[in-house]
């Protein structure tokens, strides 16, 4: 059974942040993706991509589809607020954000790292594995024999619930924000570069462990890239680079690390994209 409640379409990459790829033409963004024997390339507006029904609901007992997570939280919570932040990184610079805006901002990177569709089957996989785990030590002990039947009745969902369900404790961690928080931020504007930047399904690029030296990039349009790193010389080096360099590296690496879908503002980096994201409809034959 499926709720006829509101908010079943949930955007893993916010429209806010797309809409920055609508072309003046049409106002629309250019979407890739490979299907059988060819890389398919389509015109969408922001709303209509970088989204799944129901990815962060939740399933009742009844069959019956919770949409509170993307309504109650993700949306007011994470988008909405980010929303007016990333307008202000634009139009005055990371400078100009105070220490509210600074946590808002901090929160949406993490949840442009975790809301993800892979992330939340990596989350899945390992709350089913976790439960499945406690329910074999319960059915272990003396007469409980029939509770593994009991759970798989009466709880059929506890594991793809757990793995939506811990997302707000995950963007929320002290671990994760506060180790953004400390880092150095720059919007660099790649005001030279020869082409634009493209941004995938998994838009936020991370380079080395968070508990080591790391760099953290955001495009957050097709001319600007939202850059944090654990050391003040990372940047340095990034201000320093040549812009069509700097653009070019990170439109290969976003594409390469895409789950299906990569956008763009035109059709220019066709060859980019045929060649660096994964074609995971490609079987070898033995």
């Amino acid at each position: 059974m499926e709720t006829r409640a509101t908010h079943a379409e949930q955007h893993y990459v916010p429209e806010f942040l797309l809409k920055a790829w609508h072309s003046e033409k049409d106002n629309k963004l250019v979407q890739y993706k490979w299907v059988p024997q060819k890389l398919d390339i389509q015109h969408y507006s922001a709303k209509a991509v970088a989204k799944e029904r129901h990815l962060y609901s939740t399933t009742l007992p009844t069959g019956e589809r919770d949409t509170r997570i993307e309504k109650d939280y993700l949306g007011p919570e994470i988008d909405n607020k980010a929303a007016p932040v990333l307008q202000r990184i634009l139009t005055g610079g990371v400078e100009t954000l105070d220490d509210e805006q600074r946590e808002i901002w901090v929160r949406f990177l993490v949840a442009q790292m975790v809301r993800v569709p892979s992330m939340i089957q990596h989350f899945a996989e390992f709350a089913k594995r976790e439960l499945a785990k406690g329910i074999d030590a319960i059915v272990r002990q003396p007469g409980r024999s029939k509770f593994r039947s009991y759970a798989e009745e009466h709880a059929p969902h506890a594991g793809a619930n757990t793995a939506v369900e811990m997302l707000e404790d995950v963007i929320e961690s002290d671990r994760l924000c506060g180790a953004l928080l400390n880092t150095s931020w720059h919007a660099l504007r790649l005001r030279w570069s020869k082409v634009d930047l493209l941004i995938g399904d998994r838009p936020l690029l991370q380079v080395g462990p968070m508990a080591e030296n790391f760099l953290i990039v955001l495009p957050i349009t097709p001319r600007v890239l939202f850059c944090a790193a654990s050391q003040e010389g990372t940047l340095k080096k990034m201000k320093s680079s040549d812009h069509t360099g700097v653009a070019k590296t990170l439109n290969k690496d976003s594409a390469m690390k895409a789950s299906k879908y990569v956008y763009a503002t035109d059709v220019s980096q066709t060859a980019v994209v045929e060649r660096y994201l994964p074609n995971r409809l490609t079987t070898k034959v033995v």
